[in-house]
């Protein structure tokens, strides 16, 4: 045999034997080899950014008829992103999931196309989801278990839940097992995610998403660690252990690894399940009240965060004639730094009074200061996802009829068209969005690259809890008084602590009382004027 035939011959068998080697690691299944993966995702990308590129770049106006043209692609290429999440899977659904959330700083083609991702995990094979258990506890799920149910009780990007019983005690748990490929395909997905990101902001400098593909690389790892996330729990059920009506699931340690988690199972619904409310006669205000008394402690006190907080992870259940709410999935924690959470305290508390110079102030603390004020006001809207024009009057001024009307809602995100301050036009709410999602995209995006990593992450958790209220009818007034309890309870934590004198301590303290008194008289007036759904349950 010539030495060609013998190379050639080789080569082949050597391709040939990486290729099966390649395929028996992803199941057999060549869609799940990184080069189709990251093949796939290019092709998309680029679908999407020639679309963008020669149907609308050149349509600047604000006519009915560009807006409608933007509407059209922002929709073809959300759909186009929906199916390359779905195929992808993993990292892919966790991104597509984090833009669903943003609704207020992406269009609503995005975020109404691709929120399905919240429910529509993908599903593992219960033989492979016994492998993975197996691999991690060197036991099968038989000798662990006297039941295990092989219908999931929920899917997500990442894994997916099984209700089980304990072989040992007998006891109901969930059991959280990662899906077998996930770790495998992170890499690569992330490194897919960066080149494309990298890409598409030099041919659209206005699309810079690489602050998004910057912090799913920085919590995934946090995410993909089950045993992480089960010190997590424990952590987040010390700091809410002063909320008598909350839970949070214990962990079996002994049957935790990196990919599976074993806790206490508990019962419930969604949070976001408004029927059920009602024939429970459960009051959607308590129980919004409740949820941003957890937040505001997270946030302004203790400084450790549950970010994703969508109604997937809390659920409520009657009891007796009152209710408990369940935090799950505490795989994605922040830990605030005092300096951050005073600033942003000082600046939920400069939009509460309408402190313009405060606002300011805060916003170059939060690294805002890219030469133009209207920065500033556009952050403090997309923190609270009001207009400009109700951060300026102060969200804690009660407006007349005629303004409160105009600003209520949460989808009405009106931002500064100007920087001399003037009020935008009022629009229905749908259009204003339409508009002004796409019109201050690029101010959007160059905020969201620049401002401190630590507000990421809260602007996700907090329009998701107002996403939630809004879903229940909540007065959103009751909201910024919460919050407003929090922040001046942590300065003047702050106070007290820097005085060495009793004297002004004590001062503080009836200063404290009398504000806080103030506070509930006007809750209680808001209670007794409020005549929306959650008051009409329980009636």
């Amino acid at each position: 045999m010539s030495f060609a035939r013998f190379l050639r011959y080789s080569t082949t068998i050597g391709i040939g034997g990486y290729s099966a080697y390649v395929l028996q690691q992803n199941n057999w299944d060549a869609r799940n080899i990184g080069i189709v993966r990251f093949g796939r995702a290019a092709w998309i990308v680029g679908q999407v950014s020639v679309d963008y590129k020669f149907s609308v770049s050149e349509l600047t106006d604000d006519s009915e008829e560009t807006c409608e043209k933007w509407s059209q692609c922002h929709l073809r290429s959300a759909q186009r992103l929906l199916k390359l999440c779905s195929q992808n899977g993993g990292v892919f659904i966790k991104v597509g999931q984090h833009i669903a959330a943003l609704d207020y700083l992406v269009p609503k083609e995005y975020v109404d196309t691709l929120k399905v991702l919240h429910s529509r995990g993908p599903r593992t094979d219960l033989i492979d989801i016994e492998k993975v258990i197996k691999e991690e506890t060197g036991k099968e799920v038989n000798q662990l278990f006297d039941n295990f149910d092989p219908e999931p009780l929920g899917a997500a990007s990442l894994a997916q839940v099984h209700k089980a019983t304990l072989k040992t005690t007998g006891e109901t748990v969930a059991v959280k097992v990662q899906h077998p490929n996930v770790l495998r395909h992170s890499v690569v997905d992330m490194a897919t995610m960066e080149f494309l990101f990298t890409v598409v902001s030099k041919i659209f400098p206005s699309f810079n998403f690489l602050w998004l593909a910057a912090e799913t690389r920085r919590n995934l790892p946090f995410e993909l660690d089950f045993y992480n996330e089960g010190k997590n729990s424990e952590t987040m059920a010390g700091i809410l252990a002063k909320f008598p009506w909350l839970k949070v699931p214990k962990i079996y340690w002994n049957l935790t690894s990196k990919r599976t988690l074993v806790m206490e199972y508990a019962e419930g619904n969604f949070v976001s399940d408004r029927e059920y409310f009602i024939k429970a006669k459960i009051d959607t205000a308590e129980l919004c009240n409740r949820i941003e008394q957890m937040y505001s402690e997270m946030i302004f006190l203790s400084g450790t965060v549950h970010c994703d907080p969508h109604p997937g992870n809390i659920l409520v259940k009657k009891n007796g004639r009152d209710f408990n709410i369940v935090l799950l999935d505490h795989g994605l924690l922040t830990r605030l730094t005092d300096e951050f959470r005073e600033t942003y305290c000082c600046m939920w508390m400069a939009v509460l009074n309408g402190n313009e110079p405060e606002i300011i102030r805060c916003a170059k603390k939060m690294g805002i200061d890219l030469g133009k004020e209207h920065y500033a006001q556009l952050l403090s809207c997309m923190i609270t996802a009001k207009p400009w024009s109700a951060v300026k009057r102060g969200l804690a001024n009660v407006p007349d009829e005629k303004t409160r009307n105009a600003e209520v809602g949460y989808d009405h995100f009106l931002m500064p068209l100007e920087t001399d301050h003037e009020f935008l036009p009022e629009f229905s709410q749908k259009d204003e969005l339409r508009k002004n999602a796409s019109r201050y995209f690029g101010d959007i995006s160059k905020i969201l690259a620049t401002v401190d990593r630590q507000l990421l992450l809260l602007m996700k958790t907090n329009d998701l809890i107002r996403s939630i209220a809004f879903t229940l009818g909540n007065d959103e007034r009751r909201s910024f008084l919460t919050m407003t309890k929090a922040c001046y309870s942590m300065l003047q934590q702050k106070k007290a602590r820097e005085s060495g004198n009793s004297l002004v301590k004590l001062a503080l303290q009836m200063q404290s009382q009398w504000f806080f008194f103030k506070i509930w008289v006007y809750s209680l007036y808001l209670w007794l004027t409020w005549t929306g759904p959650s008051r009409k349950m329980v009636a």
